[in-house]
């Protein structure tokens, strides 16, 4: 209840005490509910300031499809409010390792952004590595973390794409396809499937396959580097699942269309 509209229709009544309400009575009562109804109108116009606000707005859906971002309800609200402050504030994006980096901070992830110079293979740093290793101190039955298993990390460089199979039920030359069997339709198929496009990190040595590595940056945790200042270790860091895909997009939006990035991160 606002008293200060309870106190401006008061103030509007004729002078008298007939205009004078018992406080709990159905006059004052009635006065209550105007109050609370022009303090309704009066919260919903204060809130139009804050349309386009990321962090206060009551449109949040509708701001983030004006950003080109599809709405993600498997996130919490804070992180969607979040991801829309980042790209909405971001200043105009230079392509730098500086720039993405400061963007998926800004964003609420706690990832690093690092040039793949000196060269050095992807596929050593973030594909196929293990938990744990034989010998290390954890390294015996009972420990949770002694799990015979490995895990990769993955490249970013489109969006999701990949080909599009479509399964036929029947084909010419199968047993079932002959006159009077009940599938045997043409162009009958039970669903489709997209086979998603896999990218490959380029192998080989000699300095073509290193100008390709240089293309190539690492998004993760903290790295670990050598004398020649290469970077020979690089710590994965655990984000839901459900976060996949605007962390995809945000990278995405702003590396380099000719770069692919080596995510260095454990989905969980």
């Amino acid at each position: 209840m606002s008293l200060e509209y309870k106190d401006i229709l008061a103030s509007l009544l004729p002078p008298g005490d007939l205009w004078r309400p018992a406080e709990g009575k159905g006059f004052d009562l009635f006065l209550d509910a105007m109050g609370q109804n022009e303090e309704r109108i009066r919260q919903f116009l204060a809130g139009l300031a804050d349309v386009r606000n990321p962090d206060k707005t009551e449109l949040l859906s509708d701001l983030e499809k004006e950003y080109g971002i599809k709405t993600n309800n498997n996130i919490t609200e804070a992180d969607r409010r979040a991801q829309l402050a980042a790209i909405m504030y971001a200043r105009r994006a230079n392509g730098s390792r500086d720039f993405l980096q400061t963007q998926l901070q800004r964003a609420g992830y706690d990832l690093y952004v690092y040039d793949n110079a000196p060269a050095v293979d992807p596929d050593d740093l973030v594909f196929g590595q293990a938990y744990i290793y034989c010998g290390d101190t954890l390294a015996q039955c009972g420990e949770p973390l002694a799990l015979c298993a490995d895990f990769d990390g993955e490249l970013v460089v489109n969006g999701d794409i990949g080909e599009t199979i479509i399964d036929y039920i029947v084909q010419c030359g199968e047993t079932l396809a002959q006159c009077g069997e009940p599938t045997a339709l043409a162009g009958n198929y039970s669903g489709v499937t997209i086979e998603p496009y896999e990218y490959e990190v380029p192998d080989g040595t000699g300095t073509e396959v290193e100008r390709w590595w240089n293309m190539i940056f690492f998004v993760g945790g903290a790295v670990t580097r050598d004398g020649t200042g290469a970077i020979t270790s690089i710590e994965f860091v655990d984000i839901p699942i459900q976060n996949r895909r605007t962390l995809r997009q945000l990278i995405l939006k702003y590396k380099p269309l000719h770069s692919w990035g080596a995510l260095a991160v454990n989905w969980v």
